[in-house]
């Protein structure tokens, strides 16, 4: 151990690691550097392991799945229903999704992410289109967006509001 902290040390010019009372600590460069090579290690030892065959009805496990309450209210039901037939040990977890915040998935406390998917998602998370969705909008009797086809233009100079959830039920 010590002669390749020895080798690392030299190779990225930093201590990596100091000494703090009895223990030692990372540098805020080692820091970095795990933040940054940490899902590279992950995604290498995954390539060079060989595959396992996923047995579903072993599989006893809970799933954290960060949605909407649209999400869980339309596709909840089915998925449920569908792993207590092939995967009876699996359990699910649903998280309200309140913000586009990736950082619940690389820190590991959600498994699963629905929703529009930015930039930011970074090269490290799997991201599949489960679906398409259209958008739909409720205007009053007489609005001006009534009149012909509503574009993205018309709607963004439109005076609009939105609501959204701003309280958890039962104090959760």
């Amino acid at each position: 151990m010590s002669r390749a902290l020895a080798r690392l040390r030299a190779t990225m010019d930093d201590p990596l690691l100091v000494r703090a009372g009895r223990g030692l600590v990372p540098t805020p460069r080692a820091l970095a550097l795990r933040e940054r090579i940490g899902p590279l290690l992950r995604e290498a030892e995954a390539a060079l392991k060989p595959a396992r065959q996923l047995d579903l009805a072993t599989l006893a496990r809970t799933f954290t799945l960060r949605t909407s309450d649209g999400f869980v209210e339309n596709f909840g039901p089915r998925l449920i229903a569908r792993a207590a037939r092939e995967a009876p040990g699996a359990r699910f977890r649903f998280a309200l999704k309140a913000d586009k915040d990736s950082a619940p998935l690389r820190d590991g406390s959600v498994d699963l992410d629905t929703g529009v998917v930015g930039a930011a998602a970074g090269p490290e998370l799997r991201v599949r289109m489960l679906f398409r969705d259209r958008f739909v909008g409720v205007a009053r009797a007489g609005h001006p967006l009534l009149d012909g086809e509503i574009s993205a233009e018309r709607y963004a100079a439109a005076a609009t509001s939105a609501c959204r959830a701003a309280a958890r039920i039962g104090g959760r």
